[in-house]
């Protein structure tokens, strides 16, 4: 195994670790992510569920006022679970990015690993050929020199 090889071997290992690790961080990401849909889920549906307790006309103007006070809770806390939302997608997005790019350094470096090794087998092909050609003559010449 000449240098080259080595070295690429080695660089391969490490975009590999690179890959894993940006996975991960996805996996990650993707977590939080679904965490933020799902405290955005639960702040629409809590706006959704005093809102429908305010509209029963069964309710009591208490149930109403009560709603007044609350919906700004309601919707800062909507407004805030939108913005986590926005930002894992973003944050997802841009691990995905990290991904892709670490996922072509790793195919990059296989290929060239598979061209140099197609190169260094078509070298040894070579000389083996040059080797049989070179002992074919030697044959044709001894069987001459022997007639």
């Amino acid at each position: 195994m000449n240098f080259s090889r080595l070295a690429l071997g080695r660089l391969l290992r490490i975009r590999r670790q690179a890959l894993d690790i940006s996975q991960r961080a996805l996996s990650a990401s993707l977590d939080e992510e679904a965490v933020a849909a799902t405290a955005l889920r639960e702040a629409e549906a809590a706006i959704r569920r005093e809102r429908a307790l305010a509209a029963d006309l069964e309710g009591t103007d208490a149930a109403v006022e009560a709603y007044m006070r609350w919906l700004p809770h309601g919707l800062h806390a909507r407004q805030e679970a939108e913005a986590r939302m926005q930002e894992a997608q973003a944050a997802t997005t841009e691990v995905r990015a990290h991904v892709t790019a670490a996922r072509a350094a790793v195919e990059m470096i296989e290929k060239l690993i598979e061209a140099r090794a197609a190169v260094e087998r078509e070298e040894m092909e070579r000389r083996a050929q040059a080797a049989l050609d070179e002992a074919a003559q030697h044959r044709t010449r001894w069987q001459g020199a022997r007639d």
